[in-house]
């Protein structure tokens, strides 16, 4: 019995694994990519029209709670959009640039508008200028806020675990990754 080789097979899977170590590491000072899973192939290279809209500054920097029971408490911007952190960003910096943005566009506010937290939100929203366009980008605690492409509609969390270092923002300025829950502090980490 003669085994047919069929490239095609192979070029599907690898593309896929390649696609989900270029996202996942997008964006890391250190350029290393995780091993964990990433952003679904499902997920177009570019931004949705929600995530593209969202990359223009907002003129209501307002940040509120909302529920899903997928991911309990969470923000979104003043339209419902979910916001998300990096793990990989310092405090204070982003690090994700060029093709991370594509994917995962920041949460940015016009010069002279201060973002404001609604109800419910414990932790500080400031701004923080950023190196590559010197846009104002919001920030929770210090931890750059970040949309997410694969998110088509108000209320969608798909960008929660994605790389095991993308999760939806927090209240109170944690991160709920996995079972332990990180904190904003640049000390506990």
């Amino acid at each position: 019995m003669s085994r047919l080789y069929r490239p095609a097979a192979l070029v599907v899977p690898i593309a896929a694994l390649l696609l989900a170590a270029c996202q996942a590491g997008a964006g890391s000072p250190s350029g290393q990519a995780s091993s964990a899973p990433s952003t679904p192939a499902s997920v177009a290279e570019e931004p949705s029209a929600s995530a593209a809209e969202s990359m223009a500054p907002q003129a209501d920097a307002t940040v509120v709670v909302a529920t899903a029971a997928s991911v309990g408490d969470y923000l979104t911007d003043a339209d419902g959009n979910t916001v998300y952190v990096f793990l990989n960003d310092s405090p204070g910096a982003t690090s994700c640039f060029d093709s991370c943005l594509q994917t995962w566009p920041p949460l940015t506010v016009a010069a002279g508008t201060e973002p404001s937290a609604g109800d419910g939100v414990s932790g500080e929203l400031s701004t923080i200028e950023r190196s590559d366009d010197g846009s104002l980008q919001v920030t929770l605690d210090n931890r750059p806020l970040y949309y997410f492409a694969g998110d088509a509609a108000a209320g969608d969390t798909n960008g929660e675990g994605v790389g095991n270092v993308w999760f939806v923002a927090r209240p109170d300025g944690s991160v709920q990754g996995g079972a332990a829950t990180l904190t904003s502090s640049p000390y506990s980490y």
